[in-house]
């Protein structure tokens, strides 16, 4: 730790994700974290970097850890490096904020699991979803009975995999007991979503969610919705329905007992965000329902000066930071980004079983985990769960 008793901090991967989204959070946050180094196998990249914010560049994590005196790193690298990088930092003591996914199969996950838990370092997973502000203010309205008992959650168009999971299990507020999936892979004309992702196929899944708590959620995706080259994004939809109200996107319906015994319509109350100029940035103060009496989320970080959507990041950083310190969980921990990851690899199996619901926990590796490591040896010359042969793969975007 420095001895202005911040968490020095390493930036394992200076890609995309790196330094457009973890980074400018790891400078903002200068009271909790010191940027000691930055670690990629690209030289010169590292090198760059390190040479603009007055840090060390390493290529290799041995070097890194044998001469950083490190309490986190963050680790932005592609999504199937995850569980190598983390469970090698782990076994070094390093404590990590990890990108999604927190691995990419169930065994993958708790190769990481083990190495944190063994080691007694603390992991975050940087899952934004369910961080989000208005996530919470719904999460609140919930649980103070106001729309009843979950129904369902439905989520159609917004996003998918272990994102729209992660929000789902939130609103759903217990854990999943059974996933029926549909999939369906169709050629298209290419669709290029971005410099490095394009499309000639289409991969669209639709899934239904058992939760232990008797609700369902249904859901629905493409990734071609970001790119909205075909016009799949045209209407959204995110709503939990209770048994005396609901939330339908960010409007609370609720009904009086006179209107439910009248058959009257609801009274609609919409979430309003309250924020305040700061330079050139409006600051979420608060989030709030005109209810009697008024329901309202109150911004814990004020102080750090982002914009309403910049507070997932945030709170997750807050919440690693908070662990170290107190030796107290993280709030969305390795086993809750696997949770997530179960989900979606249910949901996957389901669908190319013909559509036969499958049972949570899943007791054996699927058929669709044993295509995801075969792949992970074709494309890296390596076996999944050798960590020492992987801390030095380059792992290319994908």
């Amino acid at each position: 730790m420095a001895e202005s008793g911040r968490l020095n901090i390493a930036l394992v991967g200076a890609g995309g994700r790196g330094l457009g989204v973890r980074l400018p959070y790891i400078l903002l946050m200068k009271d909790r974290y010191n940027l000691v180094a930055v670690c990629d196998v690209d030289g010169e990249k590292a090198r760059k970097v390190a040479a603009e914010h007055g840090i060390r560049a390493y290529t290799r994590l041995q070097d890194l850890v044998k001469h950083e005196r490190l309490d986190v790193a963050a680790i932005s690298t592609p999504g199937d490096s995850h569980h190598a990088i983390g469970a090698y930092l782990a076994g070094q003591g390093v404590h990590l904020i990890v990108e999604t996914p927190v691995a990419i199969t169930l065994p993958t996950a708790d190769l990481l699991i083990d190495a944190v838990e063994r080691n007694g370092v603390k992991l975050e997973v940087a899952e934004q979803y369910p961080r989000d502000p208005m996530h919470f203010m719904k999460r609140k309205v919930i649980d103070l009975g106001l729309i009843g008992a979950v129904l369902r959650v439905h989520s159609l168009f917004q996003t998918g995999g272990y994102h729209i999971v992660s929000s789902l299990r939130m609103m759903a507020g217990a854990e999943a007991t059974r996933v029926t999936g549909v999939v369906m892979d169709m050629p298209i004309p290419r669709v290029n979503a971005s410099a490095v992702r394009q499309f000639t196929t289409e991969a669209w899944s639709m899934g239904l969610i058992d939760f232990a708590n008797g609700a369902l959620a249904i859901t629905a995706y493409s990734p071609l919705y970001h790119a909205r080259a075909l016009g799949r994004k045209t209407k959204t939809l995110f709503q939990v329905d209770g048994t005396t109200g609901a939330i339908v996107e960010d409007d609370v319906h609720l009904t009086t007992e006179e209107q439910r015994l009248n058959g009257g319509r609801a009274t609609v109350y919409p979430i309003r965000t309250v924020t305040r100029k700061v330079g050139d940035v409006e600051v979420l103060e608060r989030m709030e329902i005109e209810t009697d009496p008024k329901v309202t989320w109150e911004n814990p970080w004020p102080h750090y000066k982002v914009r309403p959507a910049g507070l997932a990041m945030v709170e997750e950083m807050d919440s690693l930071a908070q662990a170290v310190v107190s030796g107290g969980p993280t709030r969305y921990d390795a086993r809750r980004g696997r949770a997530d990851q179960e989900i979606v690899i249910a949901w996957e199996e389901s669908g190319r079983q013909n559509r036969v619901p499958v049972d949570l926990p899943l007791k054996h590796v699927t058929g669709y985990e044993e295509e995801l490591h075969a792949q992970f040896q074709e494309r890296h010359g390596c076996d999944p769960m050798d960590v020492e042969r992987l801390v030095d793969v380059f792992f290319p975007k994908v």
